[in-house]
């Protein structure tokens, strides 16, 4: 089956990230009730692997900073990326 899927709903960007996260009550308190989250959420199930994207993509504001989610990382993830990893491979 051919078919195009559409963009995101209210111009979210996506970012990639783990299927696992520890969050704020704040956080997760906006995820369950908040209307972007949950278009996102529907969005996100026709999806490949949306649990890799879902939470990322609204935990970091730095790349959706219209949606003024609590407890989100206001920073630039690709800025800290090889910081991070440099760290990771620093200590193994």
């Amino acid at each position: 089956m051919n078919r195009t899927h559409v963009g995101p709903p209210h111009d979210i960007d996506i970012v990639r990230g783990s299927a696992y996260g520890i969050f704020s009550r704040k956080f997760v308190e906006f995820i369950v009730n908040d209307k972007r989250a949950k278009d996102l959420l529907e969005w996100s199930k026709d999806t490949y692997s949306p649990d890799e994207h879902y939470w990322a993509t609204l935990h970091h504001t730095f790349s959706n900073p219209h949606l003024h989610t609590p407890g989100g990382y206001s920073g630039n993830v690709f800025r800290h990326t090889k910081l991070g990893f440099r760290f990771i491979f620093h200590w193994v």
